[in-house]
């Protein structure tokens, strides 16, 4: 298996997202509020690095919440992204103060008003596919795992991180630094594809 290269993920997700989303390619930090784990996550949704994590919290010593934080993290870089994106598409300055407060944590979205749909129809005919979703390029996964085996990322070209795997007694005793590198080293290793 080859490397996940950034230029191939980018081109697999232009037609989903749009050209905009794409027009700075620079990686973005994300911050989980609750934990203090920072991450570096490219463009495409994939956390390249642990930047920052002082502390293992009690939120992080167990699997399921480590998943939660990193999500919250590549959540917030995400966020940072949109807000980064707004100021180069000259959006009226209410709308960029607006996403500004919202990736601030100032204000919150409201969901919109829902409706009934009306009934739907079965299909009369064969029903096929829309071109989009027979790229077999959206359904790939890289995965990556950390020298030691103590943390395993699942990584998919569309959507990020898609299971995160970690030893319990590793998680249990672990400092901020093992963390940070065990983490960093699966990320880089997804990145990198299999080793020889």
């Amino acid at each position: 298996m080859q490397p996940t290269d950034l230029g191939d993920r980018v081109a697999a997700q232009r037609e989903l997202r749009g050209a905009s989303w794409f027009s700075d390619l620079a990686p973005t930090l994300g911050r989980d509020p609750e934990s203090g784990l920072e991450l570096e996550v490219d463009v495409t949704g994939w956390p390249t690095r642990v930047t920052r994590l002082d502390a293992v919290v009690d939120a992080l010593r167990d699997e399921a919440g480590l998943l939660r934080a990193v999500r919250r993290a590549v959540g917030g870089a995400a966020l940072a992204h949109l807000a980064a994106v707004a100021h180069g598409r000259g959006l009226p300055p209410d709308r960029v103060a607006h996403g500004e407060e919202l990736v601030a944590g100032r204000r919150r979205l409201t969901p919109p008003p829902t409706y009934r749909s009306p009934r739907l129809a079965p299909p009369r005919g064969p029903v096929h596919p829309r071109a989009w979703r027979a790229d077999e390029r959206w359904g790939r996964t890289a995965t990556g795992r950390s020298r030691e085996g103590e943390v395993v990322v699942v990584l998919g070209w569309v959507g990020g991180l898609r299971e995160l795997h970690a030893d319990a007694g590793f998680l249990r005793s672990t400092s901020p630094d093992l963390l940070r590198y065990a983490l960093t080293e699966a990320f880089t290793a997804a990145q990198e594809g299999p080793r020889a």
